[in-house]
């Protein structure tokens, strides 16, 4: 395989995009609160003992209560929040919800709250569009040129069997083995990179139910992690195009298939199948009253005379749609779509030319406005200029998401901080109580090599200390307790024949240091009559 081209691309999302990775948010790694999901790694926290508890009671429970977990995380988030990993907006209607989960009646009922994750890197939790959505979009626009923009009698056979016989065989022969797209990965990891919204049903048509306009389609509405709309060059990727080996003909694919030579071909045959999708749905929606009526606008101006419609005609911009919700008609081909439409319980499907019902990106489940479609993105060059007419479109989007999104994160930092302090304070402590058990260790190991006479004289100066700690400055009267104890310790050890003249020396030398620091009054006299020279040996 010869690469005669190696293109690298920046993606930008015109409108949200929502592909699932297969995971929900898992209610032990998360809590909503102030407009933000705080998605969390939860063994990072350190729990106070009774909190432990109350967690193991519940996941050794006969039956895990969902609702339980969720509020176990949410009374608790103080633990919890600082170990953020990622910070994702909700809806109003999206936390609203939240929190009506936590009701009596809604907790009875172990009320779920299913959050559709979308596509990330394991590794750093950022998001990824998979190289095999974007191929997938590219594909059917390639099929659709290969089939003439025709219809065809393709409805008994499989999508396989259609794909071969357009593309002129599989497997070696399949001309979209020499076109290769990379992983999308996320560039501005210090912005938001994910949304979460509901993706709600609308008819296309209106139909009157009881007299009135039923907007709803028959869809339930469901919460989805999404790419948020209007992000300019926010995915990196590199797209390979390579040419047939000439020496293998029977191996390679037909010349006259190989349609994706380079990027300026692939955008044309991309811009001919999607733009025109593009534009009919604005034009759809704006009438049904659906749509955000600035998104709609500013993209009617662009693709009808403006310098994105100019770089899509001559080539140097892609326009695609990838992900959920991007609708049968984007991923069926022109004059071919026989789109299975279910009927009522007991009614056999029928089978149309266009779906009877859109999926938008909304607010609210029952927003009746300012909606987006999914899935519309822009492939360009990594090297192109930005789009006149969409500079000021996306720079509106970037400002808003960091107004919202840099508070948040200092108040990360500052929780990250607290926590930080917090284990080096117990670091320190848990140090200082070490050295103390090491030193009481090595005391303890000093008093038990000590004579008996010596261990007294060392208890006598421990309990001097511990006085003199607890009268904290003050001190006591001549004669009380302690003053007592000093005299008769004195006298023991001066009657005491068994002493030695260094033990009786030892208790002279502790009596005159600690007695002054404990008894007030203790002079010289009060020293001479404890015959203190005398334990020391002089005449």
């Amino acid at each position: 395989m010869n690469f005669t081209e190696h293109v690298e691309i920046r993606l930008s999302t015109l409108s949200p995009v929502h592909i699932g990775c297969g995971e929900d948010y898992e209610p032990t790694s998360f809590v909503i609160q102030e407009g933000a999901l705080y998605h969390f790694e939860p063994s990072e926290a350190v729990l106070p003992k009774p909190d432990r508890e109350a967690l193991l009671n519940l996941v050794d429970a006969p039956q895990i209560s969902l609702a339980g977990l969720r509020k176990f995380f949410k009374d608790r988030s103080q633990h919890f929040l600082p170990h953020t990993t990622r910070i994702v907006p909700v809806t109003s209607a999206v936390e609203a919800s939240y929190q009506k989960s936590f009701t009596d009646q809604q907790a009875r009922n172990d009320a779920k709250l299913e959050i559709d994750r979308g596509f990330y890197n394991p590794f750093d939790g950022q998001p990824v569009i998979p190289g095999s959505s974007i191929k997938g979009a590219i594909s059917t626009a390639v099929l659709d040129i290969l089939n003439g923009y025709k219809g065809g009698n393709w409805r008994a056979k499989e999508h396989a069997s259609m794909q071969r016989e357009l593309m002129g065989g599989s497997f070696n022969t399949d001309p979209l083995r020499l076109f290769k797209v990379s992983d999308a990965r996320y560039l501005t990891p210090d912005r938001i990179g994910s949304k979460i919204l509901f993706a709600v049903s609308r008819r296309k048509k209106p139909k009157i139910l009881n007299g009135r306009s039923d907007d709803q389609g028959q869809g339930i509405p469901t919460y989805k992690e999404c790419l948020p709309a209007r992000r300019h060059h926010a995915f990196a990727l590199t797209l390979d195009f390579a040419q047939p080996i000439a020496q293998m003909p029977d191996k390679q694919p037909k010349p006259d298939k190989v349609l994706l030579r380079n990027f300026s071909e692939l955008a044309k045959i991309c811009n001919r199948f999607y733009r025109s999708q593009l534009t009919h749905e604005i034009a759809l929606l704006q009438g049904r009253g659906f749509l955000d009526s600035d998104w709609a606008d500013t993209l009617l101006r662009e693709l009808q005379g403006g310098d994105l419609g100019k770089r899509l005609e001559t080539g140097k911009a892609c326009l695609l749609r990838v992900g959920r919700h991007s609708g049968a008609v984007a991923m069926t081909l022109n004059g071919m779509r026989q789109i299975k439409i279910m009927q009522a319980r007991g009614t056999p499907p029928t089978y149309e030319h266009d779906t009877r019902q859109i999926w938008l990106a909304a607010d609210r489940k029952d927003a009746t406005g300012d909606m987006l479609p999914f899935g519309w993105v822009l492939l360009e060059p990594a090297n192109a200029d930005p789009i006149n007419g969409l500079r000021n479109w996306f720079d509106q989007a970037a400002q808003q998401d960091d107004g919202w999104l840099q508070p948040r994160l200092a108040q990360l930092d500052q929780w990250r901080a607290e926590v930080e302090a917090r284990q080096a304070e117990l670091a320190a402590k848990s140090a200082r109580e070490v050295e103390q058990l090491a030193a009481e260790q090595v005391e303890a190991e000093r008093r038990a090599s000590l004579s008996p006479a010596l261990r007294e004289v060392a208890e006598f100066i421990a309990s001097a200390r511990r006085r003199v700690e607890q009268l904290r400055g003050v001190k006591e009267n001549l004669n009380a307790d302690f003053h007592n104890r000093a005299r008769k310790f004195a006298a023991t050890a001066l009657e005491n024949g068994a002493w030695t003249a260094e033990e009786k020396r030892a208790v002279a030398d502790a009596i005159a240091e600690y007695l002054p620091q404990v008894v007030k009054g203790i002079d010289k006299d009060q020293l001479k009559k404890l015959k203190l020279g005398a334990l020391r040996g002089n005449v």
